[in-house]
């Protein structure tokens, strides 16, 4: 028992000891972390750059703060502004805390993602837009649009992963209303985009909802009048500079029928409802007259003279 004892103070003596920072805690300095690197070699090069004492007691802080094994620390730089104890450090980046000020990133609902690019260059000079494109384009309509807060060297990849988690998150809230609606999820999305651009209030959105998709189902053409924007870097500035540009193919609901390949914006929570719920109605047409207000037809014939009503 005595012996006991004694190894366990000792344990515990050590324990402490080797939580404590370093005397040569490299103050003022970061560490970087690369996605994907085993949690040993994390600890390892902690101690060999003086941040920590002991990888044994970091990776077992680790693990007591994960409270599951599969997880371990998140890749990015870490800020260090003064010595931190083991159990500090280890929180932090279990946390994704860099100690890092984070930006505030607003995108407006029906942004695309050449626009999101831009407007993530426009707030972090040294954010690779084009690189952004690349990977972020095949989830255009799937990046929710909302306010963000990224670290100044958040990556691509981070972006596009934090907005689809979000996207999946408030699909959630009407994913009852998509089961009703027996249509795919996808193509529930692809109408919410067009829906999007066509009106602005809810009532005229699920209105407009049901309008086309009678139109859908009955093989008529949709005919509405979708833009997208695409992006160009400026090589002596870095400067992202957008520009809009008509839809021919295979976007022009004008020429073909049905739904378009696929989402021509990321659609807001509204533009989401009323393409899973419209309000039933029996218009065909519709259109929208120089102050905004939306006038709907049941025939052709109507709709012709709505244009010749609103449209002078």
């Amino acid at each position: 028992w005595r012996l006991s004892s004694v190894v366990l103070a000792i344990f515990i003596i050590w324990f402490f000891f080797n939580s404590r920072p370093p005397k040569d805690f490299p103050v003022g300095s970061s560490f970087h972390i690369e996605r994907n690197t085993p949690l040993s070699n994390i600890a390892d090069m902690l101690v060999k750059k003086k941040f920590i004492r002991s990888s044994f007691i970091f990776k077992l802080n680790v693990v007591f703060f994960n409270f599951n094994l599969k997880d371990g620390v998140l890749a990015g730089d870490y800020l260090f502004r003064e010595p931190e104890d083991i159990w500090t450090m280890a929180y932090r980046m279990i946390k994704g805390d860099q100690g890092l000020s984070r930006i505030k990133i607003v995108v407006p609902e029906g942004s695309t993602v050449n626009s999101i690019a831009s407007i993530l260059k426009n707030k972090i000079p040294s954010f690779n837009a084009p690189y952004f494109v690349k990977i972020a384009s095949s989830s255009e309509g799937y990046l929710f649009p909302d306010t963000y807060f990224f670290y100044q060297n958040t990556t691509a990849e981070d972006i596009v992963k934090s907005m689809r988690k979000t996207f999946d998150t408030r699909l959630q809230g009407i994913i009852f209303n998509i089961g009703l609606s027996q249509r795919k999820v996808e193509d529930i999305v692809t109408m919410a985009s067009i829906i999007e651009k066509e009106a602005s209030s809810t009532k005229d959105r699920m209105l407009i909802s049901d309008v086309l998709w009678k139109r859908i189902d009955k093989g008529m053409l949709l005919q509405t009048d979708p833009t997208i924007l695409y992006i160009t870097l400026n090589p002596n500035n870095g400067y992202v500079s957008i520009k809009d540009t008509k839809i021919d193919s295979p976007y022009n609901t004008y020429k073909y029928k049905g739904l378009p390949k696929g989402p021509i914006s990321n659609p807001s929570l509204d533009a989401l409802k009323a393409s899973a719920n419209p309000t039933k109605n029996p218009y065909f047409y519709y259109l929208a007259d120089k102050d905004g207000n939306m006038h709907y037809s049941v025939t052709y014939e109507g709709h012709l003279e709505n244009k010749r009503k609103y449209l002078k």
